[in-house]
């Protein structure tokens, strides 16, 4: 398992080097939305961040999306990651999936609240709130990626009681 963390880790520096530089190369997928949302589950209840935190899925969407596999799952893999990490053992993320018309919004929601002063800086390259050398790119890479190469766009809303939902929408087709 820490061998394939690492080769994922290895590779999303890769493909953030190559988003930046405008050189990364799509490959549209066929997907369900269910299968993402089933695979991004079982990936992370493996990952050390979910220790005893629990993954809940909400309502989803079963639909069918073109897109790129890799980068829709990076993209959904950080912001499960930085949900897992902003809660205590004990409490949940939720992962929704919804129609929004040509759109579809895939949304990780967790009961933690961003201080304002966070929330200000959340999609800055080198931004973390971990203070671990190597961290602080995977909100950076979410927007980047999302909105460059998945022709959507990814926003936030915090605040107490409700917590912290990150949201991705982006075009059900990309052929």
């Amino acid at each position: 398992h820490l061998s394939e963390q690492l080769i994922e880790e290895i590779r999303a520096q890769r493909d953030l080097l190559a988003a930046e530089s405008g050189d990364l190369t799509l490959q549209v997928d066929m997907l369900t939305t269910s299968e993402v949302l089933d695979d991004l589950r079982k990936q992370y209840l493996k990952n050390p961040a979910s220790g005893q935190r629990k993954i809940e899925l909400g309502e989803v969407w079963h639909g069918v999306i073109w897109i790129d596999r890799r980068l829709l799952m990076r993209v959904l893999g950080n912001m499960l990651k930085n949900g897992l990490e902003a809660i205590s053992p004990g409490q949940a993320v939720t992962l929704r999936c919804g129609d929004g018309g040509d759109n579809v919004l895939f949304a990780v929601h967790n009961p933690g609240v961003m201080p304002e002063e966070v929330q200000l800086q959340v999609f800055q390259r080198s931004f973390s709130t971990k203070g671990q050398t190597g961290r602080g790119i995977g909100t950076y890479s979410m927007k980047l990626l999302s909105e460059r190469y998945l022709g959507g766009r990814i926003e936030f809303v915090s605040r107490s009681p409700e917590g912290t939902t990150f949201t991705l929408t982006f075009p059900k087709s990309r052929r």
